[in-house]
């Protein structure tokens, strides 16, 4: 059997050698806007670059077989019990408007059991929105989404020093 960059290779018509080249920039595209990348062409340079010298073949077949192999997260997440937030880029491409929407509910119901699902007794956490920003909200605009964590963490004294003492 053909590894799985063998088989880009194929897909994209590229040596292998050659094939980080060819789909870094297309990986990184998918996570950043337009806009952000066309204002910011030397922070998509070095990306790439970083994305070319910190993989290998090897690696990225085994992140491409990690994410294929990867259990749902979804069933367990109404089992987390402190405080949560989410974070979505309004013109996230990697994820939806909708799948961030089933990501929440995903918080408060027990969907995946039988015969039927039913809500749980907690409120499903905050969908913030990050206006102008793709996947990675936290790069494209970073005082936006540091506001939200500091409005957070401020709401949700959860937090400790590192001796371990809550602050």
């Amino acid at each position: 059997m053909l590894s799985l960059t063998r088989l880009m290779a194929k897909i994209f018509h590229t040596p292998e050698k050659d094939l980080l080249a060819k789909i870094g920039p297309k990986f990184l595209q998918a996570a950043y806007t337009p806009a952000f990348l066309q204002k910011h062409p030397e922070f998509f340079a070095q990306a790439v670059a970083t994305f070319i010298a910190g993989n290998t073949l090897r690696g990225i077949d085994l992140g491409f077989m990690g994410m294929a192999t990867r259990q749902p997260v979804a069933p367990s997440l109404h089992c987390i019990a402190e405080p949560t937030m989410l974070v979505w880029g309004q013109l996230d491409t990697v994820f939806t408007r909708a799948d961030m929407e089933r990501i929440r509910e995903a918080f408060v119901t027990d969907w995946w059991t039988e015969p039927s699902p039913h809500r749980l007794p907690k409120t499903p956490p905050p969908l913030e929105e990050i206006p102008d920003a793709g996947h990675c909200s936290f790069q494209e605009q970073p005082e936006i989404f540091n506001g939200l964590v500091e409005k957070f963490l401020a709401a949700h004294p959860f937090a400790s020093d590192r001796a371990g003492t809550r602050v």
